[in-house]
């Protein structure tokens, strides 16, 4: 696993290269139509898949082909059940609201007006949780300017594709985890300017966002910790494995010698250990 670090300047044809190569729902012939569902949905929050239809003012002919488009993103996790809504047509049922998971967040920031828009996307989409969002974002609204978080987006982007085979294989809380860890190197970028640190500083005086930044850091330092922890233990025990198979020598075989790793003190003892 690589430790992400931002690259605020990329060319775009590399950014393309990796979007296709690593977002297969983007890189095969239902790539334009996926595309813009997600983009819809990522502006506009979560949807009906026939209001989809009709926000990208397609034709009737093709509600069916949204609606697939729409069931396949969702069974492939860029899109997740957000809620129900009543319709407005016909005998106005109950269906399905469709909204964007952190994997169509990812795969959504590919799209140049996703990117200039990110705050709102976030906004929007209630599955793309956020610690205290409603105090977040307006705070990343006054610090950052539009071109800034449009930087820090494809900073992300390029940062998490950089670091994985296939978006597809990777779970939502390892996608979270990646952002977070782009997040904080950005804004530790930040916080070394010395204008973006007084204006960040300054929130702190409005006594509502004081008083919630203290009740909220404990809680916070202490998921982070354990989110830390628990990848500081993963990252260990595949260094285990890694340096039993680089030690074997000849004749002996990977499955003693890895049982044996298994029922030794160091694994016993490690959490989760057996």
């Amino acid at each position: 696993m690589h430790i992400l670090s931002p690259g605020p300047t990329f060319p775009h044809t590399n950014l393309d290269r990796l979007v296709k190569a690593k977002i297969p729902a983007l890189s095969k012939r239902a790539a334009k139509y996926n595309k813009d569902i997600i983009e819809d949905i990522a502006l506009n929050g979560p949807s009906l898949q026939y209001k989809v239809c009709k926000s990208l003012g397609l034709s009737r002919n093709l509600y069916g082909t949204i609606n697939r488009r729409i069931h396949d993103l969702t069974s492939r996790g860029y899109l997740a059940r957000a809620g129900t809504k009543r319709t407005e047509r016909g005998r106005q049922t109950e269906e399905n609201l469709y909204g964007l998971t952190w994997r169509g967040f990812i795969t959504s920031l590919s799209i140049a007006e996703v990117r200039k828009n990110i705050l709102l996307v976030l906004e929007n989409n209630p599955l793309l949780a956020i610690p205290e969002k409603e105090l977040v974002l307006p705070v990343l609204e006054n610090v950052f300017t539009q071109q800034e978080t449009e930087k820090i987006a494809a900073s992300w982007l390029h940062n998490v594709l950089n670091s994985i085979s296939n978006i597809e294989t990777i779970g939502e809380g390892e996608l979270r985890f990646f952002i977070f860890l782009s997040a904080m190197k950005d804004l530790s970028g930040i916080l070394d300017k010395p204008t973006k640190r007084e204006n960040l500083l300054k929130l702190l005086d409005n006594p509502k966002i004081l008083e919630n930044v203290k009740r909220k850091m404990h809680p916070l330092k202490a998921a982070f910790e354990r989110q830390i922890q628990a990848l500081s233990v993963s990252l260990a025990f595949l260094d285990g494995i890694e340096g039993v198979l680089a030690s074997m020598k000849q004749g002996e075989l990977p499955s003693e010698k890895l049982d044996e790793f298994f029922r030794s003190d160091t694994m016993s003892d490690s959490p989760g250990g057996c």
